[in-house]
C-alpha cells in the first residue's frame, strides 16, 4: 500500500513538473537560430555605417522581426541593438541594426554617429594620394573581411518603447490602399506651404527604383505635373540610368541630378550634400521634384528646408512631413502618435540643424537662410533659389465638377455634404467611406489644408 501511495505521489509530481515546463513544438515557435555573416572592409561607409552581407529578406525569413533586440557579437565582444527600419527609430547616439528602405542588405549604424569606430569594430584611415580616399582596418588587424554573429536577445522588446509608435513595414501592393489615389500611393504631392509658388515644387517616392513597386505611379505623376527638373537624393548619377525601364520613362526626358545623400542625418558630409543639392536647384529653374526611395526621410528633410526658407509655418512643416505617414501607414493628426513621430523625426532634425531650442517658436525662414549661408550657398545662389521657388508656372485649371445628374444622364462622381456642428473631416470620412483615414480624399478635392478646420454650414464635395 505504501509503495502504491509513493508511486501515485511520484506520478502527480512528475505531471506538475511537466506542466511547468515551457511549451514547445507547434504551440510556441522556437527562437530563431543565430546567423553568421560577413562584413567586407569595402562595405564600411565613410560615416562608419557597416553593411552586412545579409539581406533583410533572408534575416526575417529566419524568424527575426522588427522590434527584436539583437545580440551582435564580433572580436569577442557583444552589443545589444534593436532591429529597426530607420535611423530615427532610435535616439541620437544609439546603435541600431537597420533594414533601410531602398537597400537590400542589413546595416549596423549609430544614429548621428560612427558605428565602426564607436564599438571598436574597425579603424578608419584617410588621405594618401587622394585626400578624399579612406579605408578601414578591422580591429583584429584584417583588411579584407570580418565575421559577425547575430542572435536573438529579446523578441519584440523594443516594441514596448518609442518604437511602438512607428509602423513596422510598408506594403508594396496597390490593392492594399483602396482609399488612396495613385498619387497618394506614390507619395507624390505638390508642396503648397506658405510662400511657395503654386505648382513649382513636388515631392515623391522614387520614380525610377522599382523596389517598392511605386516607381511607375510616381513617374506617371511627374508627367502629369509637367516636372522638368528632378533632384534624386538616393542614387548616384550613374546609378539612375541603370534602373530597368529607365530609357522608356518620363524621368529620362527631364534634367535630373543624383545626389547619393546618406540617410544618416548626422554624418559630417550632410551639410555639403545639402548644399550641393540646393546649388543644383538654384542653377536650374523649372518645375521641381525631389525624391529619395520612399520619399520620407531625405525627401522630407530637403522639402522641409525649402518650406522653411520660403516662409512656411511650424504647423505647415509638420503637416506636410506627416502626410507621408498617412500615405504609407494611415496615421492622421487626431492620433496621439502623430506629433510624437514628428517630434522624433523632422522636428528633432531641424532643431539640430538650425541650432535653436524650440522650433515652434523660431523664425524658420531666417533660420533656413542662415543655414544655407553656413553650408556654403552664396547670396546670388540663395536669391536664385528663392526666385525659382516663387515663380509659379501657369496655374492648372480647377477641377471639373460634373453638374447635378438629371434623368437619363450619367451620375455625378461627387456627393455634397453640409457640415454640422461637431463634425470634422475624420467623422465625415468615416460616415461616407467607413474609414476615417480617407479624410484626405475630401480635403484634397475641397482644397482644405492644415489644420483641416471646417465651418458649420459649409458645403463639401464628397468623391464617390
Amino acid at each position: 500500500m505504501r509503495k502504491r501511495f509513493i508511486a501515485v505521489i511520484s506520478l502527480i509530481s512528475a505531471l506538475i513538473f511537466a506542466l511547468t515546463l515551457p511549451v514547445s513544438g507547434a504551440d510556441a515557435p522556437a527562437a530563431p537560430y543565430p546567423v553568421e555573416a560577413v562584413v567586407y572592409a569595402s562595405n564600411i561607409r565613410r560615416s562608419g555605417t557597416v553593411t552586412i552581407s545579409l539581406t533583410n529578406e533572408n534575416f526575417q525569413a529566419r524568424g527575426y522581426r522588427y522590434g527584436d533586440i539583437i545580440d551582435v557579437s564580433f572580436f569577442g565582444q557583444h552589443i545589444k541593438v534593436p532591429f529597426c527600419s530607420s535611423y530615427n527609430d532610435v535616439p541620437e547616439g544609439s546603435a541600431v541594426l537597420l533594414a533601410v528602405a531602398g537597400e537590400n542588405y542589413l546595416q549596423l549604424a549609430v544614429n548621428g554617429g560612427d558605428f565602426a569606430s564607436t564599438y571598436g569594430f574597425a579603424l578608419k584611415s584617410v588621405g594618401g594620394t587622394n585626400r578624399d580616399a579612406f579605408y578601414w582596418t578591422f580591429a583584429d588587424g584584417g583588411h579584407d573581411a570580418a565575421n559577425i554573429t547575430l542572435s536573438l536577445d529579446a523578441a519584440g522588446l523594443y516594441l514596448q518603447g518609442y518604437y511602438s509608435l512607428i509602423p513596422l513595414s510598408i506594403s508594396k501592393i496597390r490593392e492594399d490602399f483602396p482609399n488612396l489615389t495613385d498619387a497618394q500611393f506614390a507619395n507624390f504631392r505638390p508642396v503648397t506651404t506658405s510662400g511657395m509658388g503654386r505648382g513649382v515644387l513636388y515631392r515623391t517616392s522614387s520614380p525610377v527604383d522599382p523596389q517598392n513597386w511605386r516607381n511607375t505611379y510616381a513617374d506617371a505623376e511627374l508627367r502629369k505635373a509637367g516636372v522638368t527638373v528632378v533632384l534624386n537624393l538616393a542614387d548616384s548619377q550613374n546609378a539612375i540610368a541603370n534602373y530597368p525601364g529607365f530609357s522608356n520613362s518620363y524621368y529620362s526626358s527631364v534634367k535630373y541630378y543624383g545626389l547619393a545623400m546618406d540617410d544618416n542625418f548626422s554624418v559630417p558630409e550632410l551639410p555639403s550634400k545639402i548644399a550641393e543639392g540646393l546649388k543644383f536647384l538654384a542653377a536650374n529653374p523649372g518645375v521641381y521634384a525631389v525624391h529619395c526611395t520612399i520619399g520620407r526621410d531625405r525627401a522630407g528633410l530637403i522639402s522641409a528646408l525649402l518650406e522653411c526658407f520660403m516662409g512656411a509655418s511650424y504647423q505647415e512643416i509638420v503637416a506636410d512631413y506627416m502626410t507621408t505617414y498617412y500615405n504609407y501607414y494611415g496615421i492622421v493628426p487626431s492620433e496621439t502618435r502623430y506629433q510624437a513621430i514628428a517630434n522624433g523625426n523632422i522636428v528633432r532634425t531641424l532643431t539640430r540643424l538650425f541650432e535653436v531650442p524650440d522650433l515652434s517658436a523660431t523664425d524658420l525662414s531666417y533660420c533656413a537662410e542662415r543655414f544655407f549661408h553656413t553650408i556654403g550657398l552664396s547670396d546670388q545662389e540663395i536669391a536664385a533659389l528663392r526666385a525659382n521657388l516663387s515663380a509659379s508656372p501657369s496655374d492648372p485649371p480647377p477641377p471639373v465638377v460634373p453638374a447635378a445628374p438629371v434623368e437619363n444622364t450619367r451620375v455625378s462622381v461627387y456627393r455634397t455634404h453640409t457640415v454640422r456642428d461637431g463634425e470634422d473631416l475624420w467623422s465625415i470620412s468615416d460616415k461616407y467611406y467607413g474609414d476615417a483615414r480617407s479624410y484626405m480624399r475630401i480635403a484634397t478635392i475641397n482644397h482644405i489644408g492644415y489644420p483641416y478646420q471646417l465651418q458649420s454650414g459649409q458645403t463639401l464635395l464628397i468623391p464617390v
